[in-house]
Formats: C-alpha cells, structure tokens, sequence
C-alpha cells in the first residue's frame, strides 16, 4: 500500500498537471522537485557549445527538455551559468518566447525545464514542411525579439539562429536558448567570462563581435548585434542553407565577417518561392549594416514584415 504522504504528493502532482495544461505556466518558483521531472531518453537528444539536452516527462504528463550543462565544467561555474540564463528566462512571456517551467537537480546535477517542442528547430521543420510560410515564422520571431527589446530591462538575446527558433505542435516560432544572453542594464551584476564573450558561430555574428581591434577587450553583444543576427537568419531560413554555407572553416568565415563581408544573395526559384525577394534580401542587408546605429531596431523588422504579409494577403500573428 502507497504510504499516505505518496498519495498526497500524486495527488497534488495531478492537480498541478491540470493547471499547467490549462494555463501553460507553473508556480513561479524556479526549483522543482526530482519527483515533478524524469528524463525519459537514455542519451542527449542533442547538445551546443555549453550544455546537453534531453528529453523528459513534466509532473508525469507533459513532455518537456531537459538542458544541461556539459559535465567538465566545475560546478560553481555551472550554477552561475545556470542562474545568470534562469534570472534573465524566468521573467519573460511571450507567445514568442519559449516558456521557461523551472530549475531541477537530477543525479546530482542542475538542468533548465521547459516546454517540449515537437517540431523541432525552424531550419529542420522548414526542411520537412517546404510549403512553411517564412515570411510569417519570420515575423513571429520578429515579435518575440521586440517583446525582448522592448523588455524593462532590456534583454539581448545574444545568439539568435535557426537552431536556436523551436517551432510548437502549432507550428509557431519560439526564441529559446537565453545562454548567451543579458539585461543591458545589469552588466555590473555578474562576472562573465571570456568563454561567454567568445561564445556563438561567427556566420550569425556581427562584425563589431569579431573585428580584430576589439580582440583585446571584452565586446558586449547588443539590440544591434541582435539584429544583424536576425538578417542572417532570415537568409538561413529562405534559403535552407547557413550563411557562408560554401565556406567550411570558421575561422576563415569570422575573418570574412570581421571585414564586413555579406553572404552572396540565393538566386534560386526555392529561396524565392519561401520569400527571399528583392524586399525581403533589402530587409536582410539593412540588418547587416557595418555600423550598428544605421540597422533597423526590433519594431522595424516587425512593420517590415506585416507590410509584405498583408501585401501578399496573408494573416498578422495573434497576439496572446
């Protein structure tokens, strides 16, 4: 027989399970228990340059991913890590913006919960939907990265690519992955390394981030570094291949982008057929301007890319 304390804590688990289906957010405590979580796939289902992934059951319903730091890092630099991307993610809703459910510690170690997206990355989901609209996934980012922008304090995403885009069983844009972010007012408040500086691929970075003069000190990535990474991802998804998709080295890519270098335009009929026309390929080199303050900010990407969905006659987003 279930001891009565087991049967209470089921109990609870259902009820809590109810009203996390019901409203799509959890008790605003970040520390769940290891009984709310189970990772439910033998090995990562898939890693970046910081952390590990997992798949996972939520409160014994929900599917959830269970992100993790790689385990050579030392422990106290993987819980700041984890503080610092759950101090900024738990604080953010938005239809847009990937949901953050908590923090919780299985075998011993700490891992980021949040929402379970079965369409997988934008990129991938693209590939296997190829009559996706980009144009509108590309608005939905466009508005999750205003709702960051726009955010009291200010929130730079600090690595916005493809992979880093999740698309819900909906087919909706999520921004995830608040690895490399920071509030742009709190600079101050943590110490940041030089992994942290250096971190993301230099084919999404901007020019300022990898120019040699800036090589001695740190360079703090921006709402225009955002931006420019975002041209870049609208060449990412129209044309199905990453910037400098030719160019296999990265090194050799970073001293392209450092010198200012702009990937070539796609000119095939499948890049045009997802939206890379003349507007769209102007919207993607404004972004990539050599001078930041001359880029578009986050709500000029947005009523750019309403004006050539409505003029196209398709739907704005609902915003929720």
């Amino acid at each position: 027989m279930l001891h009565p304390e087991v049967l209470r804590r089921n109990d609870c688990i259902a009820a809590l399970a109810m009203l996390y289906a019901a409203y799509g957010f959890y008790p605003d405590d970040p520390i769940l228990q290891e009984y709310e979580v189970v990772k439910t796939s033998s090995a990562p289902i898939s890693r970046s340059g910081f952390g590990l992934c997992w798949k996972g059951l939520f409160l014994g319903k929900h599917k959830v991913a269970v992100k993790g730091l790689r385990s050579h890092q030392n422990e106290e630099r993987t819980t700041k890590l984890l503080e610092r991307e759950t101090e900024i993610w738990r604080r953010l809703n938005h239809t847009h913006v990937l949901r953050f459910i908590g923090l919780c510690a299985l075998d011993d170690e700490m891992y980021v919960v949040s929402p379970w997206m079965d369409n997988g990355d934008a990129p991938s989901y693209i590939q296997r939907n190829p009559h996706a609209d980009c144009v509108e996934l590309l608005l939905q980012v466009a508005l999750g990265l205003e709702y960051l922008h726009t955010f009291s304090p200010t929130v730079v995403h600090g690595d916005l690519r493809g992979a880093n885009i999740l698309i819900s069983s909906l087919g909706h844009a999520q921004i995830s992955d608040f690895g490399l972010s920071h509030m742009v007012d709190d600079k101050d408040g943590h110490s940041y390394s030089a992994a942290w500086f250096n971190a993301g691929s230099p084919r999404w970075l901007a020019p300022e981030l990898l120019a040699k003069d800036n090589s001695s000190e740190a360079v703090w990535r921006t709402t225009a570094s955002d931006v420019f990474s975002f041209g870049r991802l609208i060449l990412e998804l129209t044309s199905g291949r990453i910037p400098f998709f030719e160019t296999v080295d990265d090194g050799l890519v970073r001293l392209k982008v450092g010198e200012g270098e702009i990937p070539e335009r796609p000119q095939d009929e499948d890049a045009l057929a997802r939206g890379l026309d003349e507007d769209m390929w102007g919207l993607a080199v404004e972004c990539w301007h050599r001078e930041p303050s001359m880029r578009p900010i986050a709500q000029d990407l947005v009523h750019h890319l309403e004006a050539l969905l409505q003029a196209r006659g398709g739907s704005l987003p609902l915003e929720i």
